[in-house]
């Protein structure tokens, strides 16, 4: 009995609790498939949302059959729907699973002796050997007609099995999901679905470099990541705006890998649609050549088009397989800016104890920042925004949408040589008796005055915007100030009053600014 040559015999043998074949590595390739495996189409277009989904157009074509066997897809609720070119008519659509079939080598004593029952085999148990003719394998046993009778050998005591002309191959079985259109139509029709799936966004971030002493140059990149989509041979576009999605999470019944139950339980668990959120940013210092970011680049500089309140950027040859990454420069665009600093206040005030500023709260933050009109011609979705003067990263802000010719303010850095103390303090304290429906308590009023202390140390003159909220009624303020009505509560004893103002302070300059409010408490 030969136990080394093939194919006129095979051995394998268990060393411990492993098994081996002593087959030649090309007996070893996997037989093909028996049922051809689904087809994964063609993506010919696809619309990106920055949240990791896109609208993404597939397109296969009709075979000679009429019948297309699809890869599955994983389309959001209500979203996947087929159509063909002209000409085409679709009979059926049919989410199911076809059983495919492949042979493989025998991994394992017990999938050698399920291929080879009726043959002759000798095996090893042990220091033992015996042979017989295979007649069935179970999980656990192994049934053989030998000289002495049918014996069960427990598949694990077996350490060796050869023989004369044993199969070495078995046959594994599988199901795959698929999605089969059945269709009528010319040769050359098309088959098209449409779905919003998860697989591939964008990025979008800017640059705003201020180097120009009046005109601000803007540059908008976009960064695209695909991990499934394969986007080579797809009219792509970069969608802006706040679709309203809210069966995000929740996969069509068509794709296929999900039971009744599961779906239905997916539904009835719905609760709050996912937002789209913007993107954040860190700082960061990098020194970098004067030249601007689009020199090296052909901005697409596209038009773009505007579908009610969605605004999409049209890509042309875009090359990215799944996994890939791709850097795109879209548009520049070249608008007046002027320096800004900012400083918001906190509101003192409280209707239940009044009480000033404490002690131990640090100063206010003054902010240098950059305002400007979107002169770009189109609407600039929220990202991350650089500044940029002579090659130096300045800072970094998050800029929000913002539609065509409307107002821009970026923050750059703190304002470290801008500083800007508030302090208040009481004037005078009456008591009243006050109504308010059916009940009726005593107040306070209290007149109280806010003083404002801004020093300018740097060496050229700025223009501050300081905001201040203030809890009560207003009865005087220097500078003029913007008065803007806030919200209060419907028991509230006060008026709500932001003050905003807008003041230049030459270099060196110390300037005070004062304001005079009303407040009334419970006693």
């Amino acid at each position: 009995m030969d136990s080394i040559g093939f194919p006129a015999s095979i051995t394998i043998t268990k060393t411990r609790t492993l098994a081996t074949s002593t087959v030649r590595p090309k007996d070893m390739m996997l037989v093909s498939l028996l049922f051809a495996p689904p087809i994964e189409g063609k993506v010919v277009s696809a619309s990106l949302f920055k949240n990791g989904y896109a609208v993404v157009v597939r397109e296969w074509d009709l075979p000679g059959t009429g019948t297309v066997d699809a890869a599955p897809i994983d389309g959001v609720l209500g979203t996947l729907w087929i159509t063909a070119s002209n000409s085409v008519t679709i009979k059926s659509v049919t989410a199911t699973q076809v059983e495919s079939a492949s042979r493989a080598p025998a991994s394992s004593i017990g999938d050698l002796l399920r291929a080879n029952i009726g043959r002759e085999v000798t095996a090893s148990v042990g220091d033992k050997t015996f042979s017989g003719k295979v007649l069935g394998v179970s999980d656990t046993l192994a049934l053989f007609q030998t000289a002495e009778g049918v014996q069960a050998i427990l598949l694990g005591t077996i350490s060796r099995a050869q023989g004369q002309g044993l199969v070495w191959e078995v046959e594994r079985k599988s199901k795959s999901p698929i999605l089969r259109i059945e269709a009528s139509g010319p040769s050359g029709g098309k088959v098209r679905i449409l779905s919003l799936e998860r697989g591939a966004t964008w990025a979008p971030s800017y640059s705003l470099d201020i180097s120009d002493p009046k005109t601000l140059e803007l540059t908008a990149k976009a960064t695209l990541l695909t991990d499934r989509l394969d986007l080579s041979q797809a009219s792509v576009r970069l969608i802006t705006g706040f679709p309203n999605i809210p069966y995000l999470r929740l996969l069509d019944p068509l794709s296929v890998g999900q039971s009744l139950d599961q779906f239905v339980n997916s539904l009835l668990a719905i609760g709050t649609p996912a937002d789209f959120r913007g993107l954040g940013g860190q700082m960061a210092q990098n020194a970098l050549r004067r030249e601007n970011f689009d020199d090296a680049f052909p901005a697409i500089d596209a038009a773009g088009t505007r579908s009610e309140d969605l605004f999409f950027y049209p890509l042309p040859k875009v090359a990215l397989k799944p996994g890939d990454r791709g850097l795109f420069v879209l548009f520049g665009a070249k608008s007046p800016f002027r320096h800004v600093y900012e400083c918001e206040l906190n509101e003192v005030g409280l209707e239940s104890a009044f009480r000033g500023d404490p002690g131990d709260v640090p100063p206010p933050d003054v902010w240098h920042s950059v305002t400007f009109t979107n002169s770009s011609g189109k609407p600039l979705t929220t990202g991350p925004a650089v500044t940029v003067q002579d090659g130096e990263i300045l800072g970094q802000d998050l800029m929000s949408y913002t539609a065509e010719n409307a107002p821009i303010t970026v923050k750059i850095t703190k304002a470290l040589d801008v500083a800007v103390e508030s302090t208040e303090e009481e004037v005078s304290r009456s008591q009243r008796e006050v109504v308010q429906g059916s009940s009726r308590f005593g107040v306070n009023d209290i007149v109280l005055k806010g003083t404002i202390r801004i020093v300018n140390r740097k060496a050229e003159a700025i223009e501050l915007e300081l905001k201040r909220d203030v809890n009560g009624e207003i009865l005087g303020a220097d500078a003029n100030p913007k008065r803007t009505g806030l919200a209060k509560g419907l028991n509230a004893l006060n008026p709500r009053t932001r003050l905003t103002w807008a003041v230049p302070v030459k270099p060196g300059e110390t300037l005070v600014l004062t304001y005079r409010y009303r407040v009334v408490v419970r006693l």
